[in-house]
């Protein structure tokens, strides 16, 4: 069908008038405007017109022409004319008229139903692309905002709060169970080390007691379930003969406690975190040499490279102890999920994990706040 007729039928089709239509125009035509109202693309407000258009016949349809400005001066006084409305229509009507030329079929109104095939066949594929542009024009935005808001919320981590508050009672009151007798046990292991080297170390009896304190709690619970460490850990061997280290059980229960019940106060598990988000925002690399920087800033002048050593928080302790005091702390946020380690070697690298842990401790520290 020529564009300039479909046109005219669009045009049509919106304002609600067939008198619009040419005074002969074939069956084919026709039938084609017939079809684009049944597929709902019009809005046709004039009942007798519509009548007239259901009960068409050749010959009886001779109404005069309007001219091309007549038809546009119609359309555009219609309340709500939108001539993006109109191409649409256009587009439909032509494409219907398309697939009928394809099929080789000359559609007839008053023909058997077999020759509306084409027409059908039309009609369907006109309606699916009527229906998405619909869906794209009306629901396009708040669709996209959707599942905008869809990502995010698939994409966004769980916060800590969340995490350790989604364990029932009974697994909790399991769990607090498990971490005192396992605390017992390194108790006890640790006299009996004691005695047969004919020592005493109240120290370390005196880290357990304190850890004990802080991690016997439901609170403390939580967390190990969250991070998903086993209490036997406590008493797990590392290397044959050496168990998880005191002093790093007595830095994990100082970081639980302030994680879940206030703030955490030791200083080397303190410089440690500090310098750990320094370093990440610097986009420098945490290793052990920098964790004993922390831990004393004597260390850190001297041992540690002049390139990032002003990323540090340094604690005071003697650059002897250095080493044990690093290692302990470090070791404590490896077993919480907020470090991992790339090696066993003697300057290990650290990185920031992206567990909901850390989110806590970026709370608390920030991701570019050094001091």
């Amino acid at each position: 069908m020529a564009r300039k007729n479909s046109k005219k039928i669009a045009v049509a089709l919106e304002v609600g008038s067939y008198d619009s239509f040419d005074g002969v125009m074939d069956n084919q035509a026709m039938n084609v405007v017939y079809h684009a109202q049944e597929l709902d693309l019009s809005e046709v407000s004039d009942y007798a017109d519509e009548q007239r258009l259901n009960e068409f016949d050749v010959g009886d349809f001779d109404t005069p022409l309007l001219s091309d400005d007549e038809l546009d001066e119609q359309a555009e006084s219609l309340e709500g004319f939108d001539a993006a409305r109109i191409a649409q229509v256009m587009a439909s009507i032509d494409m219907i008229e398309e697939t009928n030329v394809a099929s080789s079929s000359t559609i007839d109104h008053h023909t058997q139903s077999s020759s509306w095939a084409g027409v059908e066949k039309a009609e369907q594929i006109v309606l699916e692309q009527a229906v998405e542009a619909e869906i794209a024009l009306l629901e396009g935005p708040a669709s996209t905002e959707s599942v905008e808001a869809q990502a995010t919320d698939v994409d966004q981590a769980p916060s800590f709060a969340s995490v350790i508050s989604s364990f029932n009672d009974e697994q909790v009151v399991h769990c607090v169970v498990e971490i005192a007798n396992e605390l017992d046990l390194r108790a006890d292991n640790e006299l009996i080390k004691a005695e047969e080297k004919g020592v005493e170390n109240p120290n370390i009896q005196g880290t357990i007691k304190k850890a004990r304190a802080q991690m016997v709690t439901k609170r403390a619970a939580r967390v190990l379930l969250a991070v998903k460490a086993d209490p036997v850990f406590i008493n797990r061997e590392i290397n044959s003969g050496s168990s998880y280290g005191v002093y790093a059980i007595g830095k994990l229960g100082d970081m639980i406690k302030g994680l879940t019940e206030g703030a955490i106060t030791n200083a080397i598990n303190l410089a440690c975190m500090k310098s750990l988000f320094a370093f990440r925002a610097a986009g420098a690399k945490f290793d052990m040499e920098a964790a004993k920087g922390a831990a004393s800033r004597q260390y850190g002048l001297t041992k540690v490279n002049a390139a990032v050593r002003k990323h540090l928080v340094s604690h005071t302790v003697a650059t002897g102890t250095a080493s044990t005091q690093a290692s302990s702390t470090m070791q404590a946020l490896e077993t919480l999920g907020v470090v991992t380690r790339s090696h066993q070697g003697k300057n290990p690298t650290f990185t920031l994990t992206s567990n909901p842990i850390v989110g806590k401790l970026e709370e608390i520290f920030g991701a570019s706040r050094a001091a």
